[in-house]
């Protein structure tokens, strides 16, 4: 086995004691790895304090050099990124986790800055989050109608009371962007019929329904109690007639209503 002579220590060691060197004639550092480990451990406080230092004295030098060596081996640090991340991921997770235990406020602040600064990145990565996981929140959502009715309605509720809100704050912006995209939206909505059974026979229904009224003469200004055909005395016993055990008008999220006495008259 080939060896080498520490210049530091003055030891013989084999070859593989060394770390490589690419201008060196043999390609090896000069000092054994034990003597560089050592070196560095001796002068650890003042080499960082001299990279501090180099730093801010060519700060714009070095990052226009780092800039142009990440542009020119975007390949290669994106394999070495990844690398990286799948060797370390459990560490990274649970520091990751640790922090944002240890740093709540922190951590909540920080991300309030950042949506505010960049609320369309923001809003386009929500929008394809919420895309991808579609069929997911579908099923936890019915999961939830089944398992805990009052979350369900409070979600719900939830819900509702954002759009609505959304809805009133940005009339004219959704009046103009309905305006600019209608046969845009027009093929959306037959696209999306050809696939959701669900969609196709609300759209359906809402049509008929549209149309029923429309056929006995009413319109937008007609009076609710005429189109129903009753009171609302009527209409409230009808609906309490539905309830199964469990129901009440606090929980009106989650009551189904049997529509014979609203089609009756209008179909």
């Amino acid at each position: 086995m080939k060896a080498k002579v520490c210049t530091h220590c003055g030891e013989a060691n084999p070859i593989c004691g060394f770390y490589k060197h690419k201008t060196n004639k043999d390609r090896l550092y000069s000092k054994c790895k034990t003597c560089c480990k050592k070196i560095a451990a001796d002068n650890a406080i003042d080499t960082k304090e001299y990279k501090r230092e180099h730093y801010k004295k060519n700060r714009e030098s070095i990052t226009a050099s780092q800039k142009e060596y990440r542009d020119n081996n975007a390949e290669k640090m994106s394999i070495m990124a990844k690398n990286s991340y799948e060797k370390h991921k459990t560490a990274r997770l649970l520091a990751s986790k640790a922090y944002a235990i240890a740093n709540k406020e922190k951590v909540k602040e920080y991300k309030k800055k950042y949506k505010q600064n960049n609320k369309e990145k923001t809003n386009a990565s929500q929008r394809i989050l919420r895309f991808k996981n579609k069929d997911a929140n579908k099923l936890m959502l019915a999961l939830l109608a089944i398992n805990d009715l009052d979350k369900y309605a409070a979600i719900k509720q939830r819900r509702s009371e954002i759009s609505k809100s959304y809805s009133e704050k940005n009339k004219v912006k959704i009046t103009a962007y309905r305006v600019a995209n209608a046969e845009k939206i027009k093929i959306g909505i037959k696209k999306r019929m050809e696939v959701d059974t669900v969609f196709y026979l609300k759209i359906r229904t809402a049509k008929l329904i549209g149309y029923s009224i429309w056929k006995k003469g009413y319109s937008k200004k007609s009076r609710t109690n005429d189109i129903l055909g009753c009171d609302y005395e009527t209409f409230i016993a009808h609906l309490e007639s539905q309830f199964t055990d469990g129901m009440n008008w606090d929980r009106r999220g989650c009551v189904i209503v049997s529509k014979t006495l609203i089609f009756s008259n209008i179909c």
